[in-house]
């Protein structure tokens, strides 16, 4: 049996590359499915794990037509696909033009044309600009076999427009299982940081909003500076994006601290280890989702800048709303003060964290169930 997984992979995303693993990681049990997974790029990996699977481009409409047609399954997700960012426009869904819309729905339509099963994974949906964007999308959604969602705002945003398929799930990354190495493993000189809070310090290029990667950075720094001088801590910026243009305004933050107080860890792992890393920290502060998922998930506590609705839904899933600030609210005094609550309530703070991971794990647990149900119904069939 053949499945075919199609997402954002290979484009040098921590976030997208640890739901990736963490859905293969489901399959460890089925030594005998063939994995297909299409990937942005041939040449940034995508897939780290051990399992044996084939990669074609995204953006090749025939090596994906001959894929769907040769799978028993098609996985599309996770992570947040509909949305219109980019902007949509219906007349661009075959011919390869930007925007999310158009790429996910390409092997869902591949599919019912081959009369084969399809499932939405944990997906993500919203937010729209505009009404054409959120009625295609629901559309879409609708043709799936199995839909799951992340959380509980994409289900009530599908079903205002009369889409009622959606099965609540998780993000897959919280069930990512994670690697652990010595600090020193990340580091490329000797440090006596195990005597200091460990602060991780995620910041995101988002040009959607005016001035948004720019106030951001000052807050950063300014934070920074401050739980380096006033809780004793070593910075970790941790760009979860091998983006050269991300990766050169962390570079500058790093080197705009106290010497000696701060270091740079590049995504040159496996999210698995990255994922690892997370767990040591004393606090991640992050402005990418999955930053938050990769600290939250390991009992780190995270305050996530939500400039993406999707950032803000996933602190209300764990019934830790106060922990998300929307980005234009996002002051240094804002942070600073959440910052002092948790290092100097860590072990509380810890305890709220993982009680509310637990329902999220288990929810993510339905996605396998799911799909093992159509494969067993698949195989007798044969």
């Amino acid at each position: 049996m053949q499945i075919l997984i199609h997402g954002f992979y290979g484009a040098g995303n921590a976030g997208d590359d640890g739901i990736l693993h963490s859905i293969i990681e489901q399959f460890n049990h089925l030594k005998k499915l063939e994995i297909v997974v299409t990937v942005r790029s041939k040449k940034t990996k995508a897939y780290y794990g051990k399992r044996n699977i084939r990669t074609i481009l995204g953006s090749d409409l025939d090596e994906v037509y001959k894929e769907v047609g040769r799978s028993d399954l098609i996985i599309i997700g996770g992570g947040g696909l509909f949305q219109d960012y980019a902007g949509f426009n219906p007349v661009n869904l075959f011919n390869g033009k930007q925007g999310s819309i158009n790429y996910y729905s390409i092997p869902l339509l591949f599919a019912k044309m081959l009369g084969k099963k399809t499932m939405f994974y944990a997906i993500g949906v919203g937010p729209f600009s505009t009404e054409e964007a959120a009625s295609a999308s629901s559309w879409l959604i609708e043709l799936a076999d199995i839909v799951t969602v992340r959380d509980k705002q994409s289900i009530e945003l599908l079903k205002n427009y009369r889409s009622n398929k959606a099965i609540l799930s998780a993000d897959p990354a919280v069930n990512l299982n994670s690697i652990i190495h010595p600090l020193e493993y990340f580091l490329s000189k000797k440090s006596d940081i195990n005597k200091k809070k460990l602060v991780g310090i995620n910041l995101r290029l988002w040009n959607f909003t005016e001035n948004a990667t720019s106030n951001t950075y000052k807050m950063l720094l300014e934070v920074s500076k401050y739980l380096i001088s006033n809780h004793n801590a070593h910075i970790l910026v941790l760009p979860f994006n091998k983006s050269l243009k991300e990766i050169e305004i962390m570079e500058k933050l790093t080197k705009e601290l106290p010497k000696g107080c701060a270091d740079i860890v590049y995504y040159n792992y496996s999210p698995a280890e990255f994922k690892g890393l997370c767990s040591q920290l004393d606090l991640m502060i992050a402005m990418r989702l999955h930053a938050s998922i990769f600290a939250m998930s390991e009992g780190t506590p995270s305050i996530g800048i939500a400039y993406d609705p999707k950032v803000t839904e996933f602190f209300k899933e764990l019934k830790l709303d106060e922990l998300s600030i929307p980005l234009e609210k996002a002051s240094v005094q804002k942070v600073k003060s959440i910052a002092d609550n948790i290092l100097r309530n860590q072990h509380i703070w810890i305890k709220k964290v993982n009680t509310g991971l637990n329902e999220l794990k288990n929810r993510e647990q339905i996605n396998i169930r799911l799909i093992e149900e159509h494969l067993n119904r698949s195989s007798n069939r044969k």
